[in-house]
């Protein structure tokens, strides 16, 4: 979520706006409103003191931070000034080599080299020279990640703006060998540009730096074309980046340079906080200002991480205050005993306090060190909770859409030997995606049980013996995945687009994103949004396809990672505001973002801080040689922008942050919490027996739900060893007085957040016939406030409902079969669907409904009163809504109420003519006021089914005695549920097997007899 501009400006952002000429430098921590402070700087330039827009340059860290800049500045403007320059450092750098490529010896402007072309072009060189000729690194030359090695050692010296020769004389050969023959490799690499006219994105600023410092006409050219200049982020600018900025200014003008050591966390990517540090204490006090008012964060939330960041020796020490009122535990600690209980135990979380304190799924951000690790157990646990989600990781948006990463990932494990180092990881994030969505407490005791049997986990499921029991969802996920992975494995050499257009045909998954519609507009528009990202996807995969028709999966996946350098633009994705979905990111890409409510979950020794990764890459040696680094300081250097991160990452949250660790995660030993909390003073001080279940004493009942469901699996497969755990979780959540008993005896629970405080309730049909078919079930729904991750096919529902409701209204149309499918012609929208093979599938099955149901209906039209009419009435004080499809007048002045049913299977007579909604209807008729007109009308009530199987109609008879029984049936379900008593009482035992919350049922566990 982007900040939300600031109106009014303290006395310190005014002095920074109004800042006379001469050089500025603004230390601006975490939501003191830096970069208002720079967008109306700009303004006041332009608007107050009567400065050429074009004499303007300001430059910024990424492309959403430029982006957002430029409309920012636009909408502060009385006039629009398209002149100003603001821009990232390497679109400037690429403007100017464009406009002086001859200055720089260039007989045409080079073509700039994209991080796939440029990866390409490292590994040409590898494979081109005789790696005899390198006896200390050629026999590495085949090894994973080589190519990468040398990628980042030749980016980090034109950073340091090194040339090989520079490193030549820095770098003796009998000292350091291997980076002897990098350099080597880097001369061959830049000889290689040089022939084919290119120009690569490290090569960018280290022309530009090497042009203005060796031709001073260009420079001053240059200065006086920009003699304001503005640069944010500065704390994250590289050597050539810093040289550039020096090269610029010339003395004249102004030069503000903003920013925050203590959020510098790009230093393995060459960002050199030194830089904002030595200009501080450069900088005499009259050029400097420190925005010392927090306004973003809750007060005990700056405080903690102000705790944490003082631990960092070499930063300058500020003096922030926080501008908001305090809140109540704004910030707090969460002990688990298991990485799956931490992630159901934040799903829960989620779900509470959406509904407690009014939030939005967009207000919730989960930043997490790595999505790699440890993301793909919070996603599943989230998407099981039903809550929507976005993944913003280190790559694309695209790529990181949950659906996109589980079909790169089943890609990567196709082409991935079960042998080679990290298929396990790759297996697990799989086995976790929505293709097979496998319960992630079941894959932790599968790893666990893999472990102990000393066997990968590959090769454990696949000796497993799997029950044939088709009610059993894992099971049945289980044997897709053997079932796929050999299918699928036989197709790596196939074009991508072919492999991934069978994916889409083989897995249910995409059958059942196909049919439409979800119970809530959060879980529609999640479909929606995860159909857009297959097709934008496949389409990707035709384009590549078309360029490379003779290459398979491999080579496609090899390309990926050819683009996963980090060259280009720096552009930090960020949320779709226009999806209501919880933000799961990594801390790097949550910068310049903010959240209501910010989790930080595996807060453990080795997740945050990583460890120091020793021996380091050669690019880490050339800076450490370069910046004359002493190997002792390497761990303390690390460590300080490891803090750095934690630090940015708590500032991400307004009003609450969670910070939660395990004791474990998988299969690893033992964790640790990290140092982090401990210096913060916040680590947990242990915890309960039952909060090892639970994970928070807090609100037990609702996060009961997510531990019981894994024990509760095995227990259905016959496994007892699990027994004590689950009836400790089970014994919580029904509140239960006698364990041994718990599934025979259901007692009413005592809810701390009782749902009808007020003694009267307000509902809807719905909600009372869910009680009515299984109180259990209710509970589960609407009592604890828990969400069917699954929900009707509603999206296909309404089009088949508008379909109806035109039929019968128009008056053009045709009563006929092919009046109707002349208007599913006109009504229907491709774009429900997404996909257009998916819409001509959906389309070809509603002509043979529509037609089906045709000779069923009236042989004239009949005289239409009502459609969609919504009602409300109370009964003894409790409210009941809802709407009726369509009323229509019969002969005498009666009038028929009926509903149309999207679903394919139509109920049997009896239980139609004793379901609760046609009754409502009824009863609603007799005391709504919205019905008034209808009242002692009724003659004729029923349901219409949309169906191609049979008698669609189904109806129940109007009489004043159904409406008495509607009455009393209702009330006595309102008493229950007011009284709490929520019985596992099916009202058929078929239901079950459909159920969302079989899993977590006493019933599906317990002796059916005592039923």
């Amino acid at each position: 979520m982007k900040p939300k501009l600031i109106l009014t400006f303290d006395d310190l952002q005014e002095k920074a706006v109004r800042h006379t000429p001469g050089r500025l430098i603004v230390v601006a921590g975490p939501g003191t409103g830096k970069t208002q402070v720079i967008i109306q700087r700009i303004i006041h330039l332009i608007e107050a003191e009567g400065v050429d827009p074009s004499s303007i340059l300001a430059l910024t860290f990424s492309r959403r931070a430029a982006r957002e800049m430029r409309e920012k500045v636009a909408l502060g403007l009385s006039r629009s000034f398209s002149e100003i320059k603001i821009s990232t450092f390497p679109s400037f750098c690429l403007d100017f080599v464009k406009h002086n490529f001859r200055a720089l010896g260039y007989r045409v402007a080079p073509e700039l080299l994209t991080s796939t072309e440029q990866w390409r072009l490292v590994r040409g060189v590898v494979n081109s020279v005789d790696r005899h000729r390198y006896p200390h690194t050629g026999n590495f030359f085949a090894r994973d990640g080589f190519i990468q090695e040398l990628f980042d050692f030749i980016l980090r010296s034109q950073e340091n703006l090194l040339m090989p020769e520079d490193l030549a004389r820095k770098i003796p050969h009998h000292s350091q060998p291997q980076l002897s023959e990098m350099v080597a490799l880097y001369r061959r690499y830049l000889s290689q540009l040089k022939e084919d006219n290119l120009i690569d994105f490290g090569g960018l600023s280290f022309q530009t730096v090497k042009l203005l410092s060796q031709d001073e006409e260009t420079r001053r050219r240059y200065q006086e074309m920009y003699s304001h200049i503005v640069v944010d982020e500065f704390q994250e600018t590289n050597y050539a980046q810093l040289r550039l900025v020096e090269m610029l200014y010339g003395g004249r003008g102004s030069l503000m340079l903003v920013g925050d050591d203590d959020q510098s966390i790009y230093g393995f990517r060459g960002a050199r906080v030194a830089s904002l540090l030595e200009c501080h204490v450069r900088a005499p006090d009259r050029e400097k200002i420190e925005l010392r008012a927090n306004y973003r964060n809750d007060p005990q939330i700056a405080r903690a991480s102000q705790e944490l960041i003082a631990h960092n020796r070499l930063r300058i020490k500020k003096q922030s205050t926080a501008a908001k009122a305090p809140g109540e535990s704004s910030t707090e600690t969460h002990h688990y005993h298991t990485d799956a209980g931490e992630a159901s135990s934040i799903a829960q979380q989620i779900l509470r306090m959406k509904s407690k304190d009014d939030l939005s799924f967009r207000d919730f951000a989960i930043l997490m060190r790595s999505i790699e690790r440890g993301g793909e157990i919070i996603q599943s646990s989230l998407l099981r909770a039903g809550i929507p989600c976005q993944i913003l990781g280190d790559k694309s948006s695209l790529y990181s859409h949950p659906l996109i990463s589980g079909i790169v990932s089943f890609l990567k494990i196709l082409v991935t030997g079960p042998d080679q180092e990290g298929f396990d990881l790759l297996l697990k994030k799989v086995l976790l995606s929505e293709l097979f969505s496998l319960d992630p407490f079941l894959l932790r005791e599968m790893e666990r049980a893999a472990s102990l049997s000393q066997h990968s986990l590959f090769e454990y499921i696949h000796n497993l013996e799997i029950q044939e029991d088709p009610s059993i969802r894992e099971s049945q996920a289980l044997k897709e995945f053997r079932s796929s992975y050999h299918i699928f494995r036989a197709k790596v050499g196939e074009p991508i687009d072919a492999v991934v257009y069978a994916i889409w045909k083989s897995f249910p998954l995409f059958r059942e994103l196909a049919r439409g519609g979800r119970e809530t507009r959060e879980e529609e528009e999640a479909r929606i949004a995860s159909l857009r990202a297959f097709k934008e996807f496949y389409s990707s995969t035709i384009k590549f396809s078309q360029r490379y028709p003779r290459e398979g999966v491999g080579f496609y996946l090899e390309s990926l990672e050819m683009g996963s350098g980090f060259v280009e633009d720096i552009d930090l994705p960020e949320p779709d505001e226009r999806i209501d979905a919880v933000s799961l990111l990594t801390i790097h890409q949550s910068k310049g973002l903010e959240f209501r409510v910010v989790f930080m979950p595996m807060m453990v020794e080795g997740s945050l801080p990583t460890p120091l990764r020793i021996p380091q890459t050669y690019d880490q040696q050339l800076l450490q040689i370069e910046s004359k680094v002493l190997e002792e300081d390497v761990e303390r250097k690390h460590l300080d922008e490891e803090r750095r991160l934690a630090y940015v990452a708590m500032t991400r949250a307004r009003d609450r942050l969670i910070l939660s660790y395990a004791d474990s995660y998988g299969a690893s030993e033992e964790s640790r919490p990290s140092r982090f909390l401990a210096e913060m003073g916040m680590a947990s001080p242990g915890y309960t027996q039952l909060e090892s279940y639970v994970g928070s004493s807090k609100n037990a009942e609702v996060a009961c739900r997510s531990i019981c469901n894994g024990g509760l699996i095995r227990l259905g497969q016959g496994d007892w060893s699990v027994a004590d755990q689950v009836l400790v979780s089970a014994y919580v959540l029904t509140g239960l007085a006698d364990p041994d008993r718990w599934w025979v005896n259901l007692p009413p629970t005592s809810n701390q957040n009782h749902p009808h405080p007020e003694g009267a309730l307000s509902s809807s049909y719905s909600s009372v016939q869910t009680y009515k078919s299984c109180p259990m079930r209710y509970k589960f729904d609407t009592h604890f406030s828990l969400s069917d991750p699954r929900g009707p096919y509603i999206a296909r529902g309404n089009l088949y409902h508008r379909i109806m409701e035109e039929f019968f209204r128009r008056r053009d149309c045709s009563y006929s079969v092919e009046g109707l499918r002349s208007l599913i012609d006109q009504l229907w929208d491709d774009a429900i669907f997404d996909f257009k093979p998916m819409a001509i599938e959906q389309k070809r099955d509603a002509y043979q409904k529509f037609s089906s149901i045709f000779a069923y209906l009236p042989p004239r039209k009949p005289r239409l009163l009502a459609l969609e009419k919504k009602f409300k009435f109370a009964l003894e004080g409790h409210v009941f809504r809802g709407r009726i499809d369509q009323i229509n007048e019969l002969d005498g002045g009666q009038v028929e109420l009926i509903d149309y049913k999207s679903t394919s299977t139509p109920l049997s007579d009896d239980r139609a003519a004793q379901d609760l909604q046609l009754g409502i209807y009824l009863l609603a008729t007799s005391l709504s006021d919205d019905l008034r007109d209808y009242r002692d009308r009724v003659a004729s009530m029923s349901y219409f089914f949309i169906t191609d199987k049979g008698r669609p109609r189904r109806e129940q008879n109007p009489s004043p005695q159904r409406e008495t029984e509607v009455r009393e049936e209702i009330l006595d379900i309102v008493a229950k549920i007011l009284a709490e008593e929520f019985p596992a009482q099916p009202e058929s035992t078929w239901e079950c097997n459909t159920c969302e919350y079989q899993y977590l049922c006493p019933r599906k566990y317990g002796p059916r007899n005592n039923w």
